[in-house]
């Protein structure tokens, strides 16, 4: 159907197991697996039943003559195989398929609903089915009436030349014990305390936790997979390994958050997720492992994985409550708000921290203005945070980093340089950071007050400390000032920080030092060669992390 996702299939669950474990009442759930569904529905009987309905004219022509006389055949090595004839099932991938199969479980919705099976959740609110492709929930307040509704999908399915696979149906029960079982074509359903719903972990003590570390596992599972292909691609633009990264892995982690009833996602998994979207983020920027990942986001424009929760399920909110009146996503945020469930208290804590207004009842226009207001908010304060995060756990860059132009710094900058060697890569991170040390970014980006010198102890192993006073580079510190010699007489133009980390910056006193352009290349040539010597301890890589 339109507009409907397997997001508001497991809103409503989800819902209706919130609501009664909160009045304290039982609920029991039996989720079926029809076994090749798509494959074995009986065209006939498919074709009738859409008749039955409603569907004539050129519409039932059409997909009949789709159906009829079909043949397959299976290709190995560029050679077709045996043909065969199909006779039963729908296309695999066609654009009618899933439409016309929506048929066959429509008659059983419309079987339970004629003998009023289900669970009241309201006066208007009645529901015993749960239908989505052919995924089948049986809702019920007690194993004797589920038991009743297994018979019906007996009979539905015997009707329709269906087959139930027990192997892989299995049955829920919250709030109660689990006491008896339950049949269906004589065979007992397994008792599971948790199982998966359209991707969704259900868990008997009612709890989303199990979820979210599910999507953590996912997330990464995605990344492993993911990154060392996109690594690989040379090749493609900046702002095309962004949008490849949202859709392969922060879609993971965020699939299906919005409906949780309750946040129980921690700080935990928030941080581990974080650590997996940073990887990312540096494979897109080639940057080096201690950057931080606050700084990746702005740079990149993109939101935190806590930032991202919060506006999905704001979002989600939104559509949902202003939904059509009278459908069951309109009755069951009522129920939401009237009993005060989990939820809805989320979503009420977060219009809070943003400090939006409600965004139930709105008309079209006003919701697009809302989403947009709701968008920036999110922005700011995602912002807000990244900056309060780099002063309390950065110490240098930091200052540099908040002056640049107050962030403004847009994607379509970055995405034009596209690098491919050191150099591009260096002018990336001398517009990410607004620092003049981007030569020697690898191992200096963002280090803390409390880095130490492991060669000679000194408190605060910084840049200046290693190009200037290190006595580790003794050797090399004096072959780099002989060389410069060659250039520069006078002793007071000879200030290693300003060749070394700046460069780019030197070649303009050229004129007043009345060096040539040769003359220059080959300062910076010795200067690159002394940078290559102090950064290949794998120890200094790592200087950007805390060392106490």
């Amino acid at each position: 159907m339109a507009h409907k996702s397997t997001t508001d299939q497991i809103f409503t669950l989800d819902t209706i197991i919130d609501c009664r474990t909160a009045n304290n009442k039982p609920t029991w759930c039996a989720f079926l697996d029809l076994r090749k569904a798509f494959d074995s529905v009986p065209r006939r009987l498919l074709l009738q039943t859409m008749m039955k309905r409603g569907v004539e004219g050129k519409t039932i022509n059409m997909i009949s003559a789709m159906m009829k006389d079909e043949w397959s055949s299976i290709i190995m090595n560029d050679q077709p195989q045996k043909w065969i004839h199909i006779q039963k099932g729908v296309r695999q991938g066609g654009c009618v398929s899933p439409l016309a199969f929506n048929f066959i479980p429509n008659e059983l919705a419309i079987r339970l609903k004629q003998k009023n099976y289900g669970v009241q959740l309201g006066p208007d609110v009645n529901i015993g089915l749960l239908l989505y492709a052919d995924d089948i929930v049986l809702i019920s307040e007690s194993k004797v009436n589920l038991q009743k509704l297994c018979h019906e999908v007996e009979e539905w399915a015997r009707e329709f030349k269906l087959t139930i696979n027990e192997d892989k149906s299995e049955v829920m029960c919250f709030n109660e014990a689990c006491k008896g079982s339950v049949r269906i074509n004589g065979n007992i359903l397994k008792v599971s305390n948790n199982f998966r719903y359209l991707g969704f972990i259900l868990g008997k003590r009612v709890k989303d936790i199990k979820h979210f570390e599910n999507r953590l596992r996912s997330m990464r599972v995605a990344s492993g997979a993911f990154l060392g292909i996109l690594n690989a691609m040379k090749s493609i633009t900046i702002s095309t390994k962004r949008q490849m990264v949202q859709a392969c892995i922060n879609s993971v982690a965020l699939y299906a958050t919005e409906a949780a009833s309750r946040e129980e996602i921690t700080e935990r998994i928030i941080a581990e997720m974080e650590k997996i979207q940073r990887r990312g983020l540096r494979v897109i920027l080639n940057s080096p492992q201690a950057t931080a990942n606050e700084t990746h986001l702005i740079d990149l424009g993109m939101m935190s994985v806590r930032a991202l929760l919060d506006k999905r399920a704001l979002l989600f909110r939104a559509k949902v409550s202003n939904a059509k009146e009278g459908s069951i996503l309109k009755n069951l945020v009522k129920i939401n708000y009237e009993e005060k469930l989990g939820w809805e208290k989320r979503c009420r804590d977060l219009l809070d921290k943003y400090g939006l207004d409600d965004c139930m009842l709105l008309g079209e226009e006003n919701l697009k203005r809302w989403r947009r207001k709701m968008h920036m908010a999110i922005w700011k304060a995602d912002r807000e945070w990244c900056i309060q995060r780099m002063r309390e756990e950065t110490w240098k860059t930091t200052t540099l980093f908040c002056d640049m132009n107050a962030v403004t710094w847009k994607m379509a900058e970055y995405t034009k340089l596209n690098p491919k060697d050191v150099n591009g890569a260096r002018e990336i991170f001398r517009l990410r950071a607004g620092f003049n040390c981007t030569n020697l970014c690898q191992f200096i980006r963002h280090q803390t007050k409390n880095a130490i010198c492991e060669h000679c102890d000194w408190q605060i192993q910084d840049e200046k400390h290693l190009i200037e006073d290190c006595p580790r580079f003794n050797n090399e510190r004096t072959k780099l000032l002989m060389n410069l010699k060659t250039y520069i007489d006078s002793d007071e133009d000879l200030n290693l920080m300003d060749v070394v980390l700046d460069s780019w910056r030197y070649e303009e006193k050229k004129n007043k030092l009345e060096l040539t352009r040769n003359q220059v290349d080959e300062i910076d040539a010795h200067a690159k060669e002394f940078i290559k010597i102090i950064t290949k301890s794998k120890k200094l890589r790592r200087l950007g992390r805390d060392k106490t």
